[in-house]
């Protein structure tokens, strides 16, 4: 019960960090804390810990959205990617492995979103996404340790 209220607690204040970045500092400085949290739910917790980050970072970036639904996809692929893929690169202890696992999640969540909007919209280009998508890939990974650090020390603090 306290991990699922920590993680709902979590999700909503990384919307908010979001949220107010993308609106009152920068378009462009916008990184996904939330796949962030999804990364670190489903390698220090378990896969059912990373769906409900999923779920509700999903549902908060949805109500905000045009579309409902779309972001909760995306990011339900990004946890099998993270269970899957975190197996064979994530070693224990290790923050490099941890962000190079981070990269391939933002990889496979750019991935999706580029499929769900070609299948919405039918006039968007490869180039148009690139653009966009590679600076919040580039921001995230730069505030991926801190990130994760803080994530950590919460984590840590919720169980002592």
């Amino acid at each position: 019960m306290k991990r699922s209220l920590f993680i709902v607690l979590a999700c909503v204040v990384c919307f908010i960090i979001e949220f107010l970045l993308f609106n009152y500092v920068s378009p462009w400085l916008r990184p996904s804390l939330i796949i962030i949290l999804l990364v670190f739910a489903d390698i220090f917790w378990n896969v059912r810990s990373a769906v409900l980050v999923a779920l509700v970072g999903g549902m908060l970036e949805d109500s905000f959205g045009m579309t409902f639904g779309f972001n909760m996809v995306a990011y339900s692929v990004c946890v099998l990617a993270a269970s899957f893929l975190g197996d064979y690169i994530y070693q224990k202890g290790s923050r490099s492995s941890l962000v190079v696992l981070l990269f391939f999640v933002l990889g496979v969540n750019v991935l999706v979103r580029f499929l769900l909007l070609a299948m919405v919209d039918q006039g968007i280009s490869v180039g148009m996404v690139l653009s966009g998508i590679t600076v919040d890939i580039v921001v995230t990974l730069l505030v991926a340790n801190i990130t994760f650090n803080g994530l950590i020390r919460c984590a840590l603090k919720l169980y002592a």
